[in-house]
């Protein structure tokens, strides 16, 4: 039998030093990447359009200068300017309740010409009239009581007591604003006083006519 025990080690194991360094960064996940939505870039507020400016003719309107009878419940509406030159200008008659007979009496390059018209159901077509220093002259006469139309009776003042109204236009050929209701209207002044008439003008020499 031997005669020595076995010799134990006389060091015991070293265990590590250091522990297990951990990782320094999370560990990224490979798959499913989330992103943050796109933020759209800032916008202008909107801006308002500015309208159109409104076009002259638009503006401009027949000047009433006299009416017959004086209290005849009639003005510029009466008459819709739709073109305009230097030497014409083309407007239209709103008739549109009226009933009877209605005559516009206008200046041509031949003279002064009577357009009359009784069925009313239906617009008067546009009518040019010839302009002098820069307006034209027009009147409308409106014949409530007549049952007929006869050119050369008409735009004239009745004298048998028969209701009407006549209404004298001063059309501008030009592009002309038309001024303010409340602004005060400027007085000529001439040389000699100057009285106008009682009734509505009556052109010196009229054309029976049948259409413009």
């Amino acid at each position: 039998a031997p005669t020595e025990a076995p010799v134990a080690p006389t060091e015991a194991p070293v265990a590590p030093t250091e522990a297990p360094v951990a990782p320094t960064e999370a560990p990224v996940t490979v798959g499913t990447l989330t992103t943050e939505a796109p933020v759209p870039p800032p916008t202008d507020a909107p801006v308002a359009s500015t309208p159109p400016p409104t076009p002259c003719i638009d503006l401009t309107e027949a000047k009433v200068l006299l009416k017959s009878p004086a209290d005849a419940d009639y003005g510029s509406d009466l008459i819709s300017i739709v073109d305009m030159s230097s030497e014409t200008v083309a407007f239209d008659v709103d008739i549109d309740g009226l009933t009877g007979v209605v005559s516009v009496q206008y200046d041509t390059p031949t003279g002064d010409i009577c357009y009359s018209v009784s069925n009313l159901t239906q617009p008067i077509p546009t009518i040019e009239a010839v302009c002098y220093d820069g307006v034209a002259s027009v009147t409308v006469f409106i014949y409530f009581d007549a049952a007929s139309e006869d050119e050369c009776d008409l735009c004239k003042i009745p004298t048998d007591g028969s209701k009407y109204a006549a209404v004298q236009f001063e059309i501008p050929c030009v592009c002309e604003p038309a001024q303010p209701t409340d602004a005060p209207v400027a007085t000529v002044t001439t040389d000699a006083p100057v009285t106008a008439p009682t009734d509505a003008p009556v052109a010196a020499t009229l054309d029976c006519y049948t259409g413009p």
